[in-house]
């Protein structure tokens, strides 16, 4: 009954106890959603190499196109390893950007 009430799963109504004796009814109100700290997936060097990356071609990378998109960027800098996980689209755009 308690997770109909919440719209969620048993484990959402878990996670609700759990939230619910570290902070009382506080839990109960609205909080933000954005992430408490956000680290840089890219450092200068990783940006240094990702322009060199765009400086090529994508066929290059066996790649079924001639332009770049923040994607297909994200996905050829993963498999250079250039990054340690697949980055997103904006993760990608906000380094270019730099």
């Amino acid at each position: 009954m308690m997770a109909r009430h919440l719209r969620g799963t048993d484990q959402t109504v878990r996670h609700t106890i759990h939230a619910f004796h570290q902070r009382g009814l506080a839990v109960f109100q609205p909080q933000s959603s954005r992430p408490h700290t956000t680290a840089a997936s890219f450092d200068a060097g990783v940006c240094a190499s990702l322009r060199a990356l765009l400086h090529q071609r994508p066929r290059t990378f066996g790649k079924p196109t001639s332009q770049w998109t923040l994607a297909l960027a994200a996905e050829v800098s993963f498999a250079q390893g250039l990054t340690p996980r697949l980055v997103s689209d904006e993760a990608m755009r906000v380094a270019l950007r730099r």
